[in-house]
């Protein structure tokens, strides 16, 4: 370029886009470092508290309970939890904390993300209903996710025939999963492995739309709490 020709006005603006995107792509992976203890200790934090609300709502699953009963008390056991840890302003703004994903509590034919509103739920759990509970928690944007399925029963009795078999073979997935989840596999790999745990095509694996999830960091200015 001459020294005295001036730059046109695109070309500026994509390099200040590309510094942009530069700067956004830096910020993140800054904020995803597990070389930083703080994060990992938010990790395990959100983690621990989900863990715990899940035990408990277990300990809650007996016939005649309603499924909205459960999401609610789910949905307070996080935020009473949440409420204890991180209280100390950092650069002077508070720590988001709280659901990353609302109690769900879905039953039998219901593969999951069942959390009505108060008025429309008309499910009461049964004796011998397989439930199905999942649940996040985050703290300042750093996310625990967890799931259980669990009979519901008045008593110890153990699961049988067919529900046995789908319990099992959801476990057997989890256990092949989590020896998967190693630096370079594709979730594409774990997905097939999984749907051979499951015997397709007799129990074929469920297809949830996403079945592998990319979780970013939430940012309270792109997912504001309600």
């Amino acid at each position: 370029m001459a020294p005295n020709e001036e730059k046109d006005d695109d070309d500026v603006s994509s390099v200040d886009v590309d510094e942009e995107e530069h700067e956004v792509e830096e910020d993140e992976e800054a904020m995803n470092d597990l070389n930083n203890a703080d994060i990992v200790t938010k990790y395990r934090c959100a983690g621990d508290i989900a863990n715990a609300v899940l035990s408990a709502l277990i300990e809650l699953i007996k016939p005649g309970v309603r499924a909205v009963e459960l999401c609610a008390q789910g949905d307070a056991l996080v935020e009473e939890a949440t409420a204890k840890v991180y209280n100390v302003k950092k650069d002077g703004k508070k720590v988001d904390k709280g659901s990353a994903f609302p109690t769900c509590v879905s039953v039998n034919n219901c593969c999951g993300h069942y959390s009505p509103l108060i008025s429309e739920d008309d499910v009461t759990l049964a004796e011998g209903d397989v439930v199905k509970i999942d649940l996040g928690v985050h703290v300042d944007g750093y996310i625990g996710v967890v799931a259980h399925t669990h009979l519901c029963s008045a008593g110890d009795a153990p699961a049988t025939g067919r529900k046995a078999d789908v319990m099992m073979a959801a476990w057997t997935a989890t256990e092949l999963a989590h020896r998967m989840f190693k630096e370079g596999a594709k979730n594409t790999e774990i997905t097939d492995m999984i749907g051979k745990v499951c015997g397709e095509p007799r129990r074929p694996a469920l297809r949830l739309g996403a079945f592998a999830r990319a979780v970013a960091v939430r940012r309270q200015e792109a997912w504001p709490c309600g």
